[in-house]
C-alpha cells in the first residue's frame, strides 16, 4: 500500500505542532529553573536571617542577664 504524499497544509500543521511542543517544554524548563533559583535564594536568605536572630539573641541575653555566651549555646 502506497502512502499519499503529504500536502503542504499537513506539513505546516505538523511543523507548528512540533514548534508548540518545543516552546511548551522550554517554558516549563524556564519555570522550573526560576523556581529552583528562587528557592535557593530564599533558603540562603532565611539561613542568614536566622543566624542574625541567634547572634542578636545571644547579645541581648548576655547584656540583660549577664550570662556568658558559652551557657547560651544549644545542647
Amino acid at each position: 500500500m502506497k502512502l499519499q504524499p503529504e500536502t503542504p497544509w499537513q506539513a505546516m500543521r505538523r511543523a507548528w505542532n512540533s514548534l508548540a511542543a518545543d516552546l511548551y517544554k522550554t517554558m516549563l524548563g524556564l519555570v522550573l529553573l526560576t523556581s529552583l533559583t528562587v528557592f535557593v535564594i530564599l533558603s540562603y536568605a532565611w539561613s542568614a536571617f536566622m543566624d542574625e536572630v541567634q547572634r542578636q539573641t545571644q547579645q541581648l541575653l548576655t547584656a540583660r542577664f549577664q550570662l556568658s555566651p558559652v551557657n547560651l549555646t544549644p545542647c
